[in-house]
């Protein structure tokens, strides 16, 4: 879609301005004033609709090249060639349906689109709040959650209906919110297709990445090409990579890697994840949509600080997954994967320091080795495949860890290489 929605949309907003002028010109009976104010408004507005709506997020750079096309388009029709090719086909067009179809969308465009672009200059500014996926209340003694960050900081993330945020395709990610290479649908017979679902240490940084890294050392045996597809998403809860998983099955993986659990410990004092329902399924697209735009992130941040249910900062703080519903996230995963023949590996959630540490130190990270206890407990209990890789790498060096949870380089090759050594041993991958 992005390869061709920037030539269309300027497609689109030359005609619509060009017709625009010629109807306004014509109505109002005015000799360039008038019909170039309601000209212009038609193309700022249209763009501002339609930049969303072909799934570009409105920012300083796209807003100021909106305005720049606009003004350039302005001074093109006060006169010369370009002016006057354009008022030519503004009268070819000024016949049959498409009148009535064009003034139809302008009645739409100009004040839906300025509600749209006054919403965004007053949200950049600080003015307005917006809805940001999900917001927590902070009290005094609160200790930190990143939910809401992942929306508001990370202009990689977009809100989601269902998965709360979800990365923006482009850069890093293809179409399907992975990292890297879009994969071939359906999937050759020769690829072996590992998908490793998890959170920001899955996710990885540019150095330190350990999906990439295991297909690497993969690779490094004849049979079966490997194929790691990077699923992680900073901040994703057991909860919502039991929906990733529901909506990667899909891309027709041979394994599932799944990796949560720093983020399920973190504590807010908004609802926890269980408590977000997924809208109807009609209703998903329709919503996905709407959070493209600003205005409606306003309504939808006014509509919560007016209903008597949010939280106030003193409220008590919860696990966003409780211990027991962590566990059953996993289970779920696991017979999601074996409904479709894939079986789903679960992997302890790797951090620098010792259990005990982590333990006295307090907090919501004194309870994350609790759900890598419980990750084991649950794997033994019912024969689930499981690689504890926070045991390898609490055995190494402290290096192996950028900071208390993510990989550095060095971490990143060790877990790859423990990680297939172990697949290998359980018969797995080739």
């Amino acid at each position: 879609m992005r390869a061709w929605s920037g030539p269309v949309l300027a497609a689109l907003g030359l005609v619509g301005w060009a017709w625009t002028l010629r109807a306004a010109l014509g109505r109002l009976e005015a000799r360039g004033r008038a019909g170039l104010v309601l000209a212009d408004l038609g193309v700022f507005g249209s763009g501002l609709l339609l930049l969303p709506l072909a799934g570009h997020s409105l920012r300083v750079e796209k807003f100021l090249a909106l305005l720049a096309l606009t003004l350039a388009l302005h001074l093109a029709l006060l006169g010369g060639r370009t002016g006057r090719a354009l008022r030519v086909l503004a009268r070819r067009l000024d016949r049959g349906a498409v009148r009535p179809a064009v003034l139809a969308w302008l009645g739409v465009a100009i004040p839906l689109g300025l509600v749209e672009g006054l919403a965004w200059c007053l949200t950049e500014a600080g003015v307005m709040p917006y809805h940001r996926g999900i917001v927590t209340v902070f009290g005094p003694d609160t200790d930190d959650d990143w939910r809401a960050y992942h929306v508001v900081a990370d202009l990689a993330r977009r809100p989601d209906p269902i998965l709360f945020w979800r990365p923006v395709p482009g850069g890093p990610y293809n179409r399907f919110g992975l990292r890297g290479p879009e994969p071939v649908l359906p999937r050759p017979e020769a690829t072996f297709r590992v998908l490793a679902l998890g959170d920001s240490n899955t996710e990885g940084s540019l150095e330190a990445c350990w999906p990439e890294r295991l297909q690497e050392v993969l690779a490094g045996r004849a049979g079966r090409r490997p194929e790691v597809l990077n699923g992680g998403v900073a901040g994703y809860s057991s909860f919502q990579g039991l929906r990733r998983l529901e909506e990667c099955l899909g891309l027709e993986p041979s394994l599932v890697l799944f990796s949560f659990g720093w983020n399920d410990a973190a504590l807010t004092a908004g609802p926890p994840d269980s408590r977000y329902r997924v809208p109807p399924p009609f209703l998903v697209g329709v919503e996905r949509v709407l959070l493209r735009f600003r205005a409606y992130l306003c309504l939808k941040a006014t509509a919560r600080d007016l209903s008597p249910g949010s939280p106030a900062p003193a409220a008590p703080q919860r696990p966003r997954v409780g211990l027991q519903e962590y566990r059953d996230n996993l289970a779920a995963a696991v017979e999601r994967g074996r409904a479709r023949g894939v079986p789903v590996v679960l992997l302890t959630r790797p951090h620098r320091d010792p259990p005990e540490a982590l333990r006295a130190g307090g907090g919501f990270r004194g309870r994350v080795p609790d759900y890598n206890d419980g990750l084991r407990a649950l794997a033994r209990e019912r024969g689930i495949p499981v690689v504890d890789v926070q045991a390898a790498l609490q055995a190494g060096p402290p290096e192996a860890f950028a900071d208390e949870c993510h990989y550095s380089t060095e971490g990143a090759r060790r877990a790859a290489t423990f990680l297939a050594m172990r697949l290998r041993e359980l018969g797995l991958v080739p």
